[in-house]
């Protein structure tokens, strides 16, 4: 396998205004995704896709090569999908060779080398996507209500006939995390929605899973990171 990682960061944030530099204990958010991935010896390549002058010039201080994301793939509405689209186009001009696509998100600074080879090895030939995940802490069968308008009422998301009175009961659901997602190139250039795969998921503890987007989330990330 060829295998690239990838960093998302545009220079926009409304959550958080230029979270990407935001500093942990002296380095930018935007470093320990770099970082980790350039461990990795499997790893061969690092990209940057970025909007922004900043991000470009620290992210090459570190170590990763450049991919200029257009404006229209650089909006608070963007899909990132769109993204992960032009940077795989991109590097498929390069390299033929380019076969495992991997997304270290620079919101979630605590993915170790474990979390990410792990996640490499499930992709298989039979699966599309790998991302990493957590329990859930609420469940649509047992405690998370949704709004009806018709009857002016809160009801149940996934109302079931057999009433479910202990989470226990309840089917287990996980969370999606920013974490890792590992991918191959031809199933992100033909897909328009990127979870309609085949996928494997691979659970990580809670306190690995911050994915930093407000003021709290980032003081929380800086106190477990201390």
């Amino acid at each position: 396998m060829t295998i690239y990682a990838f960093i998302f960061a545009r220079g926009g944030s409304k959550g958080l205004k230029n979270k990407n530099l935001k500093k942990i204990n002296g380095k930018p958010l935007i470093f320990y995704s770099i970082n980790i991935a350039k461990k990795i010896k499997q790893i061969k390549k690092v990209y940057v896709s970025t909007d922004n002058k900043n991000i470009e010039k620290i992210a090459l201080k570190y170590g990763a090569e450049i991919i200029k994301r257009p404006k229209k793939l650089s909006q608070d509405k963007s899909a990132e999908l769109l993204a992960w689209k032009h940077a795989v186009k991109i590097v498929l001009k390069k390299d033929k060779k380019f076969s495992t696509f991997v997304s270290l998100p620079a919101t979630s600074p605590l993915k170790n080398k474990k979390d990410i080879l792990n996640s490499i090895k499930l992709l298989k030939k039979n699966i599309d996507l790998v991302l990493t995940v957590k329990k859930s802490k609420w469940n649509p069968w047992f405690n998370m209500l949704i709004e009806n308008k018709k009857t002016n009422n809160f009801e149940l998301v996934n109302k079931n006939k057999r009433r479910v009175y202990q989470r226990q009961q309840a089917p287990v659901t996980f969370d999606i995390v920013g974490n890792v997602y590992v991918s191959k190139p031809k199933y992100i250039l033909k897909t328009n929605y990127i979870l309609s795969g085949k996928k494997k998921i691979l659970e990580i503890p809670e306190y690995r899973s911050i994915d930093i987007d407000n003021i709290d989330d980032l003081n929380f990330a800086k106190l477990v990171m201390s």
